[in-house]
């Protein structure tokens, strides 16, 4: 971008009549364009989740969902706690911990099937877990996971 706008004032001054073109610019192809998973596609990934992970299946899919419905990254998912989820002002914080990658907290207002999905995940969870993605085996620490895996 500056030397953009250094060349761009070398052209207002008249000391070029035009921007150099760049080859290696000219010569790249560009990446090529990825095709959205359609909500049809989805429906399938999360059935297979649920249906061919024995251990974990729900869980994976609950985790797959609510990444596709927030947004998050993997880890700030991971790390979410039934706290920063409030569901009187319809609202989840991510990134509370602030471990995020800006280092910010963002808060997402609830849409209708998120906030379904969302009450429906608390209904089947530990009551004594404070977290949305408990790990497998928790023991007597209340702690949260590193990550979701498929174990079949």
């Amino acid at each position: 971008m500056m030397l953009r706008n250094v060349l761009k004032a070398a052209m207002d001054d008249g000391h070029l009549r035009e921007l150099p073109r760049m080859k290696m610019l000219l010569d790249e192809a560009p990446p090529p364009k990825r095709d959205l998973v359609t909500p049809a596609e989805f429906d399938c990934l999360i059935e297979a989740a649920r249906n061919g992970c024995k251990k974990n299946g729900e869980e994976l899919a609950d985790y797959l969902r609510f990444l596709a419905f927030s947004g998050a990254r993997e880890q700030e998912a991971s790390r979410i706690k039934w706290a920063d989820v409030d569901f009187e002002r319809e609202r989840v914080t991510i990134g509370a911990d602030r471990l995020t990658k800006t280092g910010r907290a963002a808060r997402w207002n609830l849409i209708r099937s998120w906030e379904r999905f969302l009450r429906d995940m608390r209904a089947r969870r530990a009551p004594d877990c404070a977290w949305l993605f408990p790990p497998p085996r928790r023991g007597p620490r209340d702690r949260t996971r590193r990550g979701v895996s498929a174990r079949v």
